[in-house]
């Protein structure tokens, strides 16, 4: 009597906007994103909540606390050549940490959907809930398609958007932040760096490859974004404090360019995230003059 009908309940996601970079307009993050709430739904165990519409990535943990979810998911969507890197990650709520991350080649929206399924065996399992829902022994149903449909192909779908940087913009891609920086702080540190770029004048972009891999693939990764003259690997330590941000910018044949680190303290005003914006504003600063005056390799189409 008085007993909880359901003493486990469904663990609740939310499922952001993937961010797009390279050629990838804005809407293809959001389409995936409704494409995998749609699928997780379907198959059940989950409770999926909408997101908010126009939360940017920097909110992402702070809006899925005031949800009162328990997880969510996001990643980043980037066309490499005939393919498209697809990166999904997934979030607890509770400590803020990734979870689960995957990456994976993929050239339709079929193969977007198919992520659903071990997205899901991932929450349910970091949930202690690694059996099936009782209500969901159901065939799961086919989430309705996008454009002309599941088999879309998404570097078709892509390709007509190209970015015209200008003459006297070149580009250059921040990649992801290594060191021992929570998620937030690296996320941060990585847009801080953006920002700073476009102030002295570079135009600069997020992308979602380790700096190992940008070092490794960097003419490939110059290639496939025209107009990259620079990558740059930024790397985020913390103490109690202050902080340092160590970035190091690479050209396309993966030579070096430069380095520049900041080391601010976070007990001035604005604390941590504020000692990162002048780490990143000194790291542009100082490599930029090094930068502006590359040129991007040229590419000859097959």
């Amino acid at each position: 009597m008085g007993a909880d009908a359901n003493p486990f309940p469904e663990p609740s996601v939310v499922v952001y906007p993937l961010t797009g970079t390279g050629q990838t307009p804005s809407e293809a993050g959001g389409n995936i994103a409704l494409l995998l709430a749609t699928k997780l739904s379907a198959l059940g165990g989950l409770a999926v909540k909408p997101s908010t519409p126009g939360t940017e990535r920097a909110q992402f943990l702070s809006a899925a606390q005031a949800s009162g979810v328990d997880y969510y998911i996001t990643g980043y969507l980037t066309p490499v050549g005939t393919d498209v890197s697809l990166i999904i990650q997934v979030v607890s709520v509770a400590s803020g940490s990734i979870v689960y991350s995957n990456t994976s080649t993929v050239r339709t929206y079929a193969d977007v959907v198919a992520q659903a399924d071990p997205l899901r065996e991932a929450i349910l399992t970091h949930a202690g809930r690694g059996f099936p829902a009782v209500q969901s022994v159901t065939t799961p149903a086919t989430p309705p398609p996008i454009a002309s449909g599941g088999a879309l192909n998404l570097t078709k779908a892509l390709e007509h958007h190209t970015r015209d940087a200008g003459p006297s913009l070149p580009w250059g891609l921040v990649v992801q932040v290594d060191g021992d920086g929570t998620s937030d702080a690296k996320s941060f540190a990585q847009n801080a760096l953006v920002k700073s770029l476009h102030a002295t004048g570079l135009q600069g972009e997020l992308f979602p490859v380790s700096s190992a891999d940008a070092q490794h693939n960097a003419a490939a990764l110059c290639k496939a974004n025209p107009a990259t003259v620079a990558l740059f690997l930024p790397t985020l330590t913390t103490s109690g404090s202050g902080v340092s941000l160590a970035v190091n910018a690479i050209g396309c044949d993966g030579s070096p360019i430069g380095t520049q680190t900041s080391m601010q303290s976070t007990t001035e005003r604005g604390g941590l995230d504020a000692a990162i914006a002048r780490a990143a504003d000194a790291a542009a600063l100082a490599l930029a003059p090094a930068v502006k005056p590359l040129t991007a390799p040229k590419t000859t189409n097959p």
